[in-house]
């Protein structure tokens, strides 16, 4: 009846809190890792110095890919190539207009990632 409580619904009830402490714990210990994993992979911001209508390249080594806050400064794209330790990516910044942006090369979210400061110049 309404109001009663039995010895199963304490069971039940005591099975429901249990599961959701260890739940809440997966969840925070979840949380944490992937915030750690995230961070530590950027690294220290690197800086790219490029004048209008010149061409720089950077190797990333593995990573893929690749976002710019301002993409109309510049021409970026990635290229593979082999070398003597096999292959290796290479991050090409082309100036279009004077001006700062930050790319980040890397957006795998298992494989890491750069950042990079590019500036770009005049001409002289």
């Amino acid at each position: 009846m309404i109001g009663e409580v039995s010895e199963h619904t304490l069971e039940v009830g005591g099975s429901v809190r249990w599961y959701t402490k260890i739940m809440l714990r997966i969840a925070l210990a979840l949380v944490v890792l992937n915030s750690a994993v995230n961070t530590g992979h950027a690294g220290p911001l690197r800086r790219i110095e490029v004048k209008i209508d010149a061409t720089t390249e950077v190797e990333v080594g593995h990573l893929i890919g690749f976002a710019c806050d301002h993409p109309k400064l510049i021409e970026a794209r990635m290229t593979t190539r082999k070398d003597a330790r096999g292959e290796v990516n290479v991050f090409s910044v082309k100036g279009v207009t004077t001006g700062t942006t930050q790319c980040r090369v890397g957006n795998d979210a298992m494989g890491g990632s750069q950042l990079f400061e590019v500036v770009v110049r005049e001409k002289r």
